[in-house]
């Protein structure tokens, strides 16, 4: 995390980053029964990795005026796993991924 403070106080900026490799993490997800058709426990994704930063910007023009902004971005994306879709078809799910803002 970064912290920067100017203009005597009046405008401060906080960064922060990450990146993380998750390994054998634990999701919801689909499984075939012979009975129920489908049904929802934990699987296992193999590998999966997630980047992202946040940025907040607070400004106080005045001693009764603070303003404050704040942006997010959350990247993830499965690097290994095999599992089952909506359709009950067994899927390659490495190299899908999302976005958050």
């Amino acid at each position: 995390m970064m912290r920067i403070t100017a203009l005597d106080r009046t405008l401060q900026f906080n960064l922060a980053a990450f990146h993380y490799i998750y390994r054998d993490k634990q999701v919801r997800g689909l499984i075939v029964d012979p009975v129920f058709s489908q049904l929802e426990q934990p699987v296992n994704i193999p590998k999966a990795r997630i980047n992202g930063f946040e940025l907040e910007i607070t400004a106080r023009p005045t001693e009764r005026l603070t303003v404050r902004n704040a942006v997010t971005y959350v990247g993830s994306k499965v690097l290994d796993f095999t599992g089952i879709n909506n359709e009950r078809v067994l899927a390659d799910y490495a190299g899908s991924a999302r976005t958050c803002c």
